[in-house]
């Protein structure tokens, strides 16, 4: 197995991190007392896909986005894997999380798990505002953020993978306070590995009404709900 697979092993053994176990604690604020399979939710960076995997694990319909062909590929991959036999099964999508190619008000909930350090328009406001701008009004927004023990690990097992780590100088308080300027009303959990913040849109008044977005919703619940793909 690569030192790139095998991310999630050297976190738990070398420094504690038990990042399922947190993604699950993530994953519990989505949406809580409603039937899973009533909910249609986002996965912002799915990069490994442990996300949409345990989402999709609990019965939660999920679409996931990378900009990474190869990410994508292997996520799919452990997805196929892991989800052998399972009725639900996340969909893989390519796709750039500052321009999601869905419609307005098309997902019940939103979440991107150690992703917003990548997006380069620091303090990355425009990925979160494409997020609420794909979800329902006053539905949930997870954004975890890795924190100054979380991106250190993360550093140092890609140098050694000989991989180059891309963040931008997001961190967990300058996120915190992006959110707020945005007009989100957030709660903060700080974990070993991340800070989730679990928000909620105020009001209609922050969508973008004239953003186009495809006009076709119906096409990818469609390919979602008849098979297990990877779409470019």
């Amino acid at each position: 197995m690569s030192l790139i697979s095998n991310f999630t092993k050297i976190f738990r053994d070398e420094y504690g991190f038990d990042t399922i176990a947190i993604r699950r604690e993530a994953l519990q604020y989505l949406n809580p007392g409603e039937p899973p399979t009533d909910i249609l939710v986002l996965d912002v960076g799915t990069g490994s896909g442990w996300m949409a995997i345990l989402a999709a694990e609990q019965g939660q319909r999920v679409i996931s986005i990378d900009i990474n062909p190869e990410c994508l590929l292997r996520a799919k991959h452990r997805a196929e894997q892991a989800l052998m036999g399972s009725v639900i099964r996340p969909l893989f999508v390519c796709a750039d999380a500052l321009r999601i190619p869905f419609p307005d008000n098309f997902f019940d909930a939103a979440i991107s798990f150690d992703a917003v350090h990548h997006l380069f328009d620091c303090p990355c406001p425009a990925g979160i505002k494409e997020m609420i701008q794909v979800c329902k009004t006053h539905r949930d927004i997870i954004v975890a953020g890795l924190n100054k023990n979380g991106a250190a690990a993360v550093r140092t097992v890609h140098d050694r993978a000989g991989l180059k780590h891309e963040e931008n100088r997001c961190d967990v308080e300058k996120l915190e306070m992006m959110l707020h300027d945005i007009g989100l009303h957030s709660t903060r959990r700080d974990t070993s590995f991340v800070t989730i913040f679990h928000a909620h849109q105020q009001c209609t008044m922050m969508k973008n009404s004239g953003q186009p977005r495809l006009n076709e919703p119906n096409l990818f619940g469609r390919i979602f709900y008849c098979r297990f793909g990877y779409l470019t």
